[in-house]
């Protein structure tokens, strides 16, 4: 992947190249590069809502748009393990997909899931946990897939944002019942087909809420 213009700290998780763009070390602020800001202002003017019956937000990260792109390359059978954003960031994600496709894993944290007795609560006696709005179908404690088909935009918050995600390393997914978005994909799913996966830019696109105020390029003397 060529490196882009502009501000950016370059780091390589997992084997695959990673550009973090916008926010770099200590929180410090720094413009996004010309030919990154029109899809962040596109991105943040989504409006989204989280179910039938709340608000629609004007704007996906509240007040202020997108302050922070990460861009990943995967190459077949290459991934990340399951993690979580965390509080840093505004509780949506927003990612990108350019390339090949994937599937996005998401789990809960916990390993061993407390099934529910016929009284409806769990074993322990504690009600159980609310089902998450995004995803009817699902628990919190049934491991669930998004296929991010290439240029699709994919959006995670809610109690979705506190789920551990991954990106299994693989180089060819198949297609199964796990999947819970098979109705709203440009291509026809179907159960059972391989796909084989090819290169994959992502751009995950986020806010952060608390940067610091030093300009690093300014204490440097540099001029833009």
């Amino acid at each position: 992947m060529p490196e882009p213009p502009g501000p950016l700290a370059t780091f390589s998780p997992r084997n695959h190249p990673c550009i973090l763009i916008g926010i770099g070390a200590g929180m410090i602020p720094e413009p996004l590069p010309s030919w990154l800001q029109d899809i962040v202002a596109r991105v943040s003017a989504v409006s989204v809502r989280v179910t039938e019956e709340s608000q629609t937000e004007p704007y996906l990260f509240g007040a202020q748009p997108a302050n922070h792109v990460l861009i990943n390359e995967y190459e077949p059978g290459q991934g990340i393990m399951p993690h979580e954003d965390g509080p840093l960031y505004h509780p949506i994600i927003a990612t990108v997909s350019l390339g090949g496709h994937t599937v996005l894993r998401f789990s809960p944290k916990t390993q061993h899931p407390r099934p529910a007795t016929e009284a409806g609560a769990d074993d322990d006696g504690a009600p159980p946990d609310p089902v998450d709005p995004l995803c009817p179908a699902q628990t919190p404690f049934e491991p669930f897939g998004l296929l991010l088909e290439p240029n699709s935009l994919v959006l995670v918050h809610g109690l979705l944002y506190q789920h551990l995600h991954c990106i299994e390393e693989l180089t060819t997914d198949t297609l199964d019942a796990s999947i819970i978005n098979a109705s709203q994909l440009q291509q026809p799913f179907v159960p059972g087909e391989q796909r084989v996966r090819e290169t994959r830019v992502s751009l995950t696109i986020r806010r952060v809420p608390k940067v610091a105020k030093l300009n690093i390029n300014r204490l440097l003397g540099k001029q833009r």
